[in-house]
């Protein structure tokens, strides 16, 4: 049985004689009974509309994302939301909404996040299926568009067309690889008739070690040392002169 000692707002002036009748309880309080709740009820309730509008955005941009989940409690939540007037929504926060619902704040941003994952996946599946028909034409008329090389003659001012640069070479690529023919390891695959045949490079011999390079190029990187020729003995006569040498410098 609800009492007004349950709703603070509801004042009952018992001491002024002129007041024959208690105060009605505020719009808030008046919310919170046809919700079926009371102030003390969500008195102590986690503040989480913030972190709503930080992730999201605003409260009715959440509610619009959780009414695509058909988790039990997304749809008690949502339930329990659509049956509030716009006059009671206008007095009654979310807190108090998710309490109603009889699920915790947790709860809800729980639901919140698992149904945000799923909007995101699901419109990004949807844009990049929708799109792709057109990234592929735009990719092939980059990879096949060759530009003209354009000579002008200064003296008469006409042009000519030599040739053509090549088109994009990594528009090639990309084409390649969105349609599936080069594999991320470097073979190519060729499709034809739907029949897929495997290109790889023929194995190659083991490289030479490197001590084996060294002693086969050792005769290369040093130079050959030459034999020193005999050593003729000469022989001094005994009477033969001295050599005077000239000092040199200051000496």
């Amino acid at each position: 049985m609800t009492k007004p000692s349950d709703f603070p707002s509801f004042v009952q002036q018992e001491k002024n004689p002129l007041a024959q009748t208690p105060h009605k309880l505020n719009d808030r309080g008046m919310a919170l009974k046809r919700l079926g709740l009371t102030e003390q009820d969500v008195k102590d309730v986690p503040s989480i509309t913030w972190r709503v509008r930080e992730a999201v955005g605003t409260v009715r941009e959440a509610v619009g994302v959780l009414s695509g989940d058909d988790a039990a409690d997304s749809l008690k939540f949502c339930s329990t939301w659509n049956a509030i007037t716009a006059k009671d929504h206008k007095h009654l926060k979310l807190e108090d909404i998710i309490t109603a619902s009889g699920i915790t704040t947790r709860r809800f941003m729980e639901l919140l996040a698992g149904a945000s994952l799923d909007h995101s996946e699901f419109v990004f599946k949807t844009i990049s299926s929708s799109k792709k028909a057109k990234v592929l034409q735009s990719v092939v008329k980059a990879a096949t568009d060759e530009v003209p090389i354009v000579v002008t003659d200064e003296d008469t001012g006409t042009t000519e067309v030599v040739g053509y640069e090549n088109a994009d070479v990594k528009a090639m690529e990309l084409f390649f690889k969105l349609t599936g023919d080069i594999k991320p390891s470097g073979g190519v695959v060729v499709n034809s008739n739907n029949q897929t045949a495997n290109i790889t490079a023929p194995e190659r011999a083991p490289l030479q070690s490197m001590d084996s390079w060294l002693l086969e190029i050792d005769d290369i990187r040093k130079p050959r040392q030459l034999n020193a020729p005999p050593v003729i003995p000469v022989e001094i006569p005994e009477n033969a002169p001295e050599i005077e040498y000239m000092p040199l410098g200051d000496e």
